[in-house]
This record gives C-alpha cells, sequence and structure tokens, in this order.
C-alpha cells in the first residue's frame, strides 16, 4: 500500500514543480530580469532635465512703444470706441414658437458676455412690423432678456423675421436673427 501512495505523491508533486519553475520564468521574463525572446535588451536611460528657457527680466523699451506712445498723445486711459455687433456679446434662442395653434409667442434667449442692459425685439412680415423691448435679467447663473411674449391677436398666420438686439449698459450692441412660422 505505501507503493500506491507514493505513485499518487509523484503524479501530484512534479507537476506542482514544474508549474512552479514556468511561473518563476515567466516572472523574471516579465519583470526583464531575463529575456529568453530576443538578444536586444532596452536600456532604460533617465528622462532629459526640462531647459527653462523664459526670459524673466523686466520690458525692454521696445516692449513698451505703443503704451509709450499713448501716453505722449495723452491717450492711455481714453476710452476706446466700441464697435456695434460686438462679438463679445452671444446671443441664443432658446425658445420661439407657439405654445398652442392660435395661442401666444414666446421668445426667450439666453445671453453671454453681458450682465445688464436692454433688448429690442423686431418682428416683421411684409410691412407689418412689431416692436418690443425687455431688460437683460439674471436667471439663475445665467443672463436672458426678459421672456417676449406677442399675442396671437397681433400675428398673422406665415413666417415671421425675428431680429433681436441687445445693447450692453456699457454701450457695446449685438444683433441676432431668426424666423418663425405663425399657424
Amino acid at each position: 500500500m505505501t507503493k500506491r501512495k507514493s505513485k499518487n505523491y509523484r503524479f501530484y508533486v512534479i507537476p506542482a514543480v514544474l508549474l512552479a519553475i514556468a511561473g518563476g520564468v515567466f516572472l523574471l521574463e516579465k519583470n526583464n530580469v531575463i529575456n529568453l525572446y530576443s538578444n536586444d535588451i532596452q536600456e532604460t536611460t533617465a528622462p532629459q532635465a526640462t531647459v527653462n528657457d523664459i526670459n524673466y527680466d523686466p520690458a525692454t523699451t521696445t516692449d513698451n512703444e505703443d503704451i509709450n506712445a499713448r501716453k505722449d498723445n495723452g491717450t492711455v486711459d481714453a476710452t476706446p470706441v466700441i464697435p456695434t455687433n460686438d462679438t463679445s456679446i452671444q446671443i441664443t434662442f432658446i425658445a420661439n414658437a407657439q405654445d398652442v395653434s392660435g395661442g401666444q409667442l414666446e421668445i426667450r434667449t439666453l445671453l453671454n458676455g453681458v450682465n445688464d442692459g436692454s433688448c429690442a425685439l423686431t418682428l416683421s412680415k411684409g410691412p407689418s412690423e412689431i416692436k418690443k423691448s425687455s431688460t437683460i435679467t439674471k436667471q439663475n447663473n445665467y443672463f436672458i432678456c426678459d421672456a417676449f411674449i406677442i399675442p396671437y391677436t397681433e400675428l398673422t398666420n406665415g413666417e415671421w423675421n425675428i431680429i433681436l438686439r441687445v445693447t450692453a449698459g456699457d454701450g457695446r450692441t449685438n444683433e441676432a436673427s431668426t424666423t418663425t412660422t405663425i399657424n
């Protein structure tokens, strides 16, 4: 009966030892301790040190020529002329539709680059023109033109052109346009 146990012992121990050796070789290969598959071993090099080439010296006279010229002619603190259609004011129409056929038209906007001022709305269809105005207000974290609500009695069926002109409190202006169809 002891012979039979020794055969079982060999049957389990020999594969376990071979598996342990194979696992050890695998780990050594994986960690680049040994290299059984190719002859070239990749050498790792230390990364190159970063070179700081920014010039921290004080500004030269040529860097300040524009400011110095404005100081000489007295315009250094002059307010620049603000152009119309200033793209720093961004207008997005977020709603311009009737709730139901025959209902009122609601026009809502979302503004960026402005936090006070006024909004002027013009609706036109052929010779017909409707003008409304509102103020810029803050709603949650956004600035909007107060909603424009136009009763159906002021509108006729068909396609209307919508032009919204936004004027910031500091004088900047921009306008956006879209269309809507009234049923």
